[in-house]
């Protein structure tokens, strides 16, 4: 009979907890819920993030491809300058050799070709398909100094060498404009 007493107090109880439990537990999911919502605030934060730095990302890689394809260009046009700066001291040098060459006989036609290490300006001459074929000088050029002359200092050197027309050897070798070396150039005077 005590057991049939205690039946009552028992649910009572068990309702009492169940309520109280209850009530804990929506105070659970009540701030779970706020928790979820404020990681959903920061997810979407960190998402805007990511799609920002993303687009910064799109626009760098936009911006270095620009910057490689202005290297690209900068550098062909850096080439050809230096090529046309040397075709420039080369044509000086043509025209210093033709200038040589014209004044060994002023009222004779002649043109000068490229001396070649191990053949005589005579065999050069003779061998040339031009009318050109008579040897009348070797011309050798030492140019000392590249560049724009700021003061009178010494270009470079010139040996115009009638009797080394059958020489093969009188160069010094035929590099030319070199940095901060002396260059030598060699070539026969030809004329009719």
């Amino acid at each position: 009979m005590f057991h049939l007493l205690l039946l009552p107090c028992l649910a009572l109880a068990v309702r009492n907890t169940r309520h109280s439990t209850d009530d804990e537990m929506r105070l659970m999911v009540e701030k779970l819920h706020g928790v979820v919502e404020k990681q959903g605030s920061l997810i979407e934060g960190l998402e805007r993030i990511v799609f920002d730095q993303s687009d910064n990302i799109e626009r760098l890689q936009s911006e270095e491809r620009d910057h490689e394809a202005d290297l690209k260009t900068l550098r062909h046009r850096l080439k050809t300058l230096q090529r046309r700066v040397s075709d420039l001291q080369w044509d000086s040098i043509h025209v210093s050799a033709s200038a040589a060459c014209s004044h060994l006989k002023p009222t004779m036609t002649k043109t000068i070709l490229p001396f070649v290490e191990e053949v005589s300006c005579a065999t050069v001459c003779t061998n040339s398909n031009t009318r050109y074929t008579n040897c009348l000088a070797m011309i050798r050029f030492n140019v000392l100094k590249m560049g724009r002359m700021e003061e009178a200092v010494p270009f470079g050197e010139i040996w115009v060498r009638t009797e080394a027309c059958r020489s093969t050897s009188y160069t010094l070798g035929t590099e030319l404009l070199k940095e901060d070396t002396s260059g030598y150039y060699s070539v026969c005077c030809c004329g009719l």
